[in-house]
């Protein structure tokens, strides 16, 4: 028990499905055993007991069923957003296709190529919502829709009718592989994405019309059975704004050149964007990615911006001689 209590009980109710508590807690208590809170993604854990404590106080042990962890955003901001006033009606569902996940896994990625609506002129994405399918929302970790680019009908199109592949496998189609420009995301914790009302993200006209879903699972106690459909909702409207918006990719790429020293206390990956190439235009929830989604207006001609240790230079301090290389790390322009 924490010898310094820092929570104040403000009043309590129960009927005949739920317990609530409320109570306050300083953001920093400065207390060596809290956690402080701050304006990011927190880690709750809780636990329950189907029966009251008893006289002493003490609550009864919950067992190895009735506990959980979420990651939640407590300082989440409040408000309508942007598109209070706008709301067109229009919007695209870009879903998982009814993906069982497997039991003997603790983490999956699922990829599946999707067509947008054909929209003969260009409109603007002006909020985008997660679509979490209802209770199987603390296993969806994230959520990502990248944008097929220069990507034709010939190559994409007879994936759409195509179940996903496992994300990230040798043996995934060569078209995903190049699905690299990130237009939008939504994370565990994270709400509804509204774009400043003089921003929006380009969808439609002369925009490409594939995209790559890719769903990260968490699944740590391999539940069996369970099937999922979540996704994005994109909203979108003909009342173009000032400004085109995308997403920026950047951090340290996610890549076997990463090699962390035999013995090492601590390790520090840091990615680095060379402000030239923007003027110009571990995978489970147990690992750390070095990895950024920035959502920037206007628009430039870049999805990403990576660092990643030179192939040769880890190749000879390992001693591997000669590595297969499978995917050439190299990033589309937008068409413009």
């Amino acid at each position: 028990m924490d010898s310094q209590q820092d929570y104040v009980l403000l009043g309590g109710w129960e009927n005949d499905t739920h317990t609530m508590l409320q109570f306050s807690r300083a953001l920093e208590t400065c207390d060596p055993d809290d956690m402080p809170i701050a304006n990011d993604t927190i880690r709750v854990m809780y636990a329950w007991h189907a029966e009251d404590p008893d006289d002493s106080g003490q609550p009864k042990y919950h067992g190895p069923v009735n506990r959980g962890v979420r990651s939640i955003m407590l300082l989440q901001p409040q408000g309508a957003g942007s598109d209070v006033h706008e709301d067109s009606g229009l919007y695209w569902d870009a879903l998982a296709p009814n993906y069982t996940l497997p039991s003997d896994m603790d983490t999956m990625y699922w990829c599946k190529i999707l067509r947008s609506p054909h929209i003969p002129t260009k409109h603007h994405i002006y909020k985008v919502e997660p679509n979490i399918q209802p209770g199987n929302e603390g296993l969806v970790h994230h959520v990502i829709l990248y944008h097929c680019l220069d990507r034709g009908e010939d190559e994409a199109e007879p994936y759409v009718d195509h179940p996903g592949h496992e994300c990230h496998h040798p043996n995934m189609p060569n078209v995903f592989d190049w699905c690299e420009g990130v237009f939008a995301a939504w994370g565990i914790g994270g709400e509804v994405m509204h774009l400043p009302e003089h921003a929006g993200i380009p969808f439609g006209g002369e925009e490409e019309r594939y995209f790559m879903l890719e769903v990260h699972y968490d699944n740590p106690a391999k539940r069996e059975g369970v099937m999922d459909n979540s996704g994005l909702r994109i909203h979108y409207t003909p009342r173009l704004r000032t400004y085109d918006a995308a997403t920026l990719l950047a951090g340290a790429a996610t890549t076997p050149t990463v090699v962390i020293p035999p013995g090492q206390p601590s390790f520090v990956v840091a990615g680095h964007g060379d402000p030239r190439c923007l003027a110009d235009g571990g995978w489970s929830t147990k690992e750390e990615m070095c990895l950024a989604f920035f959502l920037y207006y206007p628009r430039i001609a870049r999805v990403a911006s990576l660092t990643s240790p030179v192939s040769n230079l880890v190749q000879g301090l390992v001693g591997i001689k000669k590595m297969h290389k499978k995917r050439d790390w190299k990033f589309t322009k937008f068409r413009g």
